[in-house]
């Protein structure tokens, strides 16, 4: 369409100013760009308010899967500034808060319910995508380790909870389902496993299941809770040897747009889950659920996939 081309044309843009900038020495100290960066980060100011007045008028004028398309433009020009800004900040352990301020914070800080970015944003996007009984199917990218050589891989979620006394990460627990194609290794394998979602990093991440210390780690967008591309790597260097591309299974029998709750810790919760075997107890189910996190401060939203916001009371809403 019109509207997806032009925003095209503008992140090309964008992205081909980064670059140049970017591209002459971005080891150096950070002082000798300044003019650069000021400019670049005006640019990206411009690009940030045509997007937003595109996905307002996307909104009221269409919705649906153009609203999505926009807000996947929004997605990418979250990472040109990630780009821009990613010599200030460690990638892995602190949180980039963007803007014409630029300010680093631990990662440990995001969606604690307190703002310690000045402009908010560590306390945005704070939904988590995952909930007990979703599913997600992997697609094979390549793969030069895994023992199995999967065309696809399944992650089927247990539980999902979040200590209230430590909330930038949930701990996950799931079953990764494996259908071996090897000529030596045919049949399934089902493999308990355990990991973590990381708020700051929007990232699923799955320890090690096997003797082989191949871990996954598998990065969600921030704003498309039904995918998410994953890296297959050592547990010791963190280096990736195989990529999957994991897409949510939606259960027909079930429709697409039930609603999720995790929960605080509730030793209970899985079993719940593991005994419902009809609609009318899943229904009280989510009943039962939804008190019990309003009794714990918790609150859901709506929207395609509705997912789970903790109610800090401070966060943004995407």
């Amino acid at each position: 369409s019109m509207w997806s081309r032009l925003v095209l044309g503008w992140l090309v843009v964008g992205a081909a100013t980064l670059m140049v900038v970017l591209g002459r020495n971005p080891g150096d100290e950070h002082h000798g760009h300044k003019e650069d960066i000021e400019h670049v980060e005006g640019r990206l100011a411009k690009l940030n308010a045509r997007v937003q007045n595109m996905i307002h008028d996307l909104h009221e004028r269409t919705g649906g899967e153009k609203m999505k398309k926009a807000l996947h433009y929004e997605a990418r020009l979250a990472r040109l500034e990630r780009i821009k800004d990613s010599f200030l900040c460690h990638k892995d352990r602190e949180f980039n808060c963007a803007g014409y301020d630029p300010q680093c914070i631990s990662i440990l800080l995001v969606c604690d319910g307190i703002k310690d970015c000045h402009n908010g944003r560590d306390e945005e996007h704070c939904d988590i995508p995952l909930h007990p009984n979703d599913e997600f199917v992997g697609h094979v990218i390549y793969d030069k380790c895994t023992q199995r050589r999967p065309k696809q891989m399944h992650i089927h979620v247990k539980s999902v909870s979040t200590p209230t006394f430590f909330t930038a990460f949930s701990k996950v627990e799931a079953n990764i389902h494996i259908v071996q194609k090897v000529k030596l290794l045919q049949g399934e394998v089902q493999l308990p496993s355990k990991g973590y979602y990381s708020y700051g990093r929007h990232a699923l991440v799955i320890v090690p299941p096997e003797k082989d210390r191949l871990g996954l780690i598998c990065y969600f967008d921030g704003v498309d809770p039904d995918r998410c591309l994953a890296a297959v790597v050592h547990e010791a260097t963190l280096d990736p040897c195989a990529m999957f591309m994991f897409v949510r299974h939606h259960d027909e029998g079930h429709g697409e747009h039930h609603h999720h709750d995790d929960d605080h810790d509730d030793d209970h919760h899985d079993d719940d889950h593991d005994h419902d075997d009809d609609h009318d107890h899943d229904e009280k189910h989510d009943h039962d659920d939804g008190r019990r996190h309003d009794e714990h401060g918790h609150r859901g939203h709506g929207g395609h996939h509705s997912h789970v916001r903790r109610g800090h009371g401070q966060h943004g809403h995407h």
